[in-house]
């Protein structure tokens, strides 16, 4: 068996335990799932696709996030003197759930919490008073116009996700994801479907759940949109450490395949992370072919095992 072969199997309880270590920062208790800074524009979450096929976006992660086109209130919560302020108790109407929507999802200072109408805890009032609105003002929508509503109300339950998710409001967050990327779904908004699900998929990897992250990324697959970035790097994460975990080199082959290839990730952090760890993928791949190469290592351990594997098993 060639060093090609056998060094993925040699390094399978290293990769398991790097793995571990980089996935660590996300299941710290200690820690908070980091902020997306980089989305999709707007207008390419809504985009609907093709009769034929599923509609390409290019660089949807190449510019910040929009804010929707209408700006949200300022308030914030309080009145000019400081003194608190329901706005849920004023806004009425489809045009009123999105302007309560954006902003609950703008502010922390909320003075009240109710218990959530799909049996998850509790969650802002304003938020579950923004929902409410965008339920009942579809059911009165001409016909006309109610897929193009829906589409909405699926956007605001992504950002109303995301909200309660980066304060690990898990179950809350958790069906909102995957409501919105049914109703996206239903409406042929692909885009939209797939970066649900694949927030939904890095939550679940913070929260330490990895089996129903995988089974959550698999949908992803199925959806299999090019802007996804998020989605396949996540998957590939998963694969190499199961791959790592069973000493199969052809899969552990497939996941790095996967990292080094992705496209741009939405936040900083994700981005240092992806590059250091493609930096180790490539260091391993160029060991492969001499053991001069081990040297290159930044780090000592690599090293060692890099050159205990050319020792024992060669090169050929």
């Amino acid at each position: 068996m060639s060093i090609m072969q056998m060094m993925p199997i040699l390094l399978a309880a290293f990769f398991v335990q790097a793995n571990s270590v980089k996935l660590g920062s996300w299941r710290s208790s200690t820690s908070s799932p980091v902020a997306f800074g980089v989305e999709p524009p707007r207008d390419d979450l809504m985009q609907v696709d093709d009769e034929d096929d599923l509609v390409s976006f290019i660089g949807a992660f190449s510019e910040l996030h929009r804010r929707d086109s209408k700006p949200a209130p300022t308030l914030m919560g309080k009145t000019s003197d400081g003194m608190p302020f329901a706005p849920e108790a004023s806004m009425s109407g489809f045009e009123g759930a999105l302007q309560l929507s954006k902003l609950a999802v703008n502010t922390n200072d909320f003075f009240s919490w109710v218990p959530d109408s799909v049996g998850t805890g509790a969650i802002p009032q304003m938020m579950h008073r923004a929902e409410e609105l965008l339920a009942l003002s579809l059911l009165e929508t001409p016909a006309d116009l109610r897929s193009e509503r829906a589409v909405e109300q699926a956007l605001r339950l992504y950002h109303h996700a995301k909200w309660l998710a980066e304060r690990n409001l898990q179950q809350a967050a958790e069906w909102r994801f995957r409501e919105a990327a049914e109703i996206a779904q239903e409406s042929r908004r692909t885009v939209l479907a797939s970066h649900s699900l694949s927030r939904l998929g890095y939550f679940l990897m913070f929260w330490n759940r990895p089996d129903e992250a995988r089974e959550v990324l698999l949908e992803c697959e199925i959806l299999d949109h090019p802007s996804n970035h998020l989605g396949r790097y996540l998957y590939g994460l998963l694969e190499r450490e199961a791959a790592a975990a069973n000493a199969d080199p052809k899969r552990l082959h497939a996941a790095e395949d996967r990292i080094l290839r992705g496209g741009n990730l939405p936040s900083e952090e994700l981005e240092d992370e992806r590059s250091i760890l493609q930096q180790e993928i490539q260091f391993w791949r160029s060991a492969e072919s001499s053991p001069w190469q081990c040297l290159a290592a930044g780090d000592v351990a690599h090293t060692l095992v890099c050159l205990f594997g050319h020792a024992v098993y060669g090169t050929g």
